[in-house]
């Protein structure tokens, strides 16, 4: 039985050991795919996401000065990059220039957070540069007492 590839829309036969399949096998539609399974792990898989950082983290720390290099290897992805953060940051959706606006822990903090109850109010979920980010507003919705 033929199906409807999910990403190129073409007709293709689904593998006999995977009769659910939703993609053909494409380079695109596959790289497509995993793209989509990985986006949707790290919305709902907390231990996935943390070990992602902590492999980001390795990585990074086995590769200094890769993208130092790789900027200055594709002068193109450089400046492409520099027009689509002015363009972001025109609309107000990212913070102004700070050194680790890319970075996957990110966190501009003025102060310390206090414990308390808070309601977290997704302010914007475009603009910045990596998948996981989410940008929020805390509002205090009770006082913290000496008593807790």
């Amino acid at each position: 039985m033929k199906r409807c590839c999910v990403c190129c829309k073409i007709m293709f036969s689904p593998d006999r050991y995977h009769p659910n399949q939703n993609y053909c096998s494409k380079k695109q539609c596959q790289r497509k795919r995993r793209m989509t399974w990985q986006k949707n792990k790290l919305k709902t898989d907390s231990d996935y996401r943390e070990s992602q950082a902590e492999f980001q983290e390795l990585w990074k720390t086995n590769n200094p000065g890769y993208w130092k290099n790789y900027r200055a290897t594709h002068p193109e992805y450089t400046e492409r990059n520099r027009i689509k953060q002015r363009q972001r940051r025109s609309k107000g959706n990212v913070p102004q220039p700070q050194s680790d606006v890319a970075k996957m822990d990110f966190a501009l903090l003025q102060q310390p957070i206090i414990s308390g109850s808070y309601r977290l109010t997704l302010l914007n979920s475009s603009g910045v540069a990596k998948m996981d980010v989410a940008i929020v507003q805390l509002t205090v919705l009770e006082p913290v007492t000496k008593t807790g």
